[in-house]
């Protein structure tokens, strides 16, 4: 495993701490940790070598997810 890709596999899990203790003492994420997960997940995908339809089935239950939890956010749920 070359640098690259070591250093591309250590974002994804610390942007998830700093996600876990953000919300530990604030009870928010903030956005710019929710987006830069959403593109950290690409180059991450591709590093471990996931195929194109992976990657999409991934990207389609997340944009499923985010619909449905902006349905609940407008149900007042």
């Amino acid at each position: 495993m070359d640098s690259l890709t070591l250093i591309i596999l250590t974002v994804l899990p610390a942007l998830v701490i700093v996600a876990g203790l953000h919300d530990l003492t604030t009870m928010t994420i903030p956005n710019w940790i929710s987006g830069a997960l959403v593109l950290a997940f690409f180059p991450v995908a591709m590093a471990v070598g996931m195929d194109l339809t992976s990657i999409a089935a991934h990207a389609g239950i997340a944009l499923l997810a985010l619909g449905v939890g902006a349905g609940m956010f407008a149900l007042n749920w």
